[in-house]
């Protein structure tokens, strides 16, 4: 994967994990430790997402080019990444649901292929 669109994928990941993190208005110790576990400062620095600006640049251009870039599975693994990040704290509430169900339709994932898989990772667990 070339290193513009792993920025670009990076950047959607972080911008939307910090969206599902704040949906509920209270950020626990268990969110911020999963966001540094998938999102360790080095990394960032490294990717040059540490600026605000770059890193939001970074993001419009995920939004418009993923879908288009990404094979549906590689769209799904950063599905699965925001679903971690909603039950960090072991509930997936509805605002952050709702951040989910956005998501999913940035990234061109049908809403039943959306169903199916939280569906397919809730009955392993």
């Amino acid at each position: 994967m070339e290193l513009e669109l792993i920025r670009m994928k990076y950047a959607f990941e972080i911008k939307l994990v910090e969206e599902v993190i704040a949906a509920d208005e209270v950020i626990l110790k268990e969110e911020q430790d999963y966001f540094e576990h998938f999102f360790p400062a080095d990394l960032i620095r490294n990717l040059g997402l540490d600026d605000p600006l770059v890193l939001n640049e970074c993001y419009k251009k995920a939004v418009v080019e993923l879908p288009n870039r990404l094979t549906m599975e590689e769209r799904l693994s950063i599905f699965g990444l925001l679903l971690g990040a909603s039950v960090a704290d072991d509930f997936l509430e509805f605002r952050e649901f709702g951040v989910l169900e956005a998501a999913a339709k940035v990234l061109a994932i049908p809403a039943e292929t959306m169903m199916d898989f939280i569906d397919s990772i809730f009955q392993k667990n």
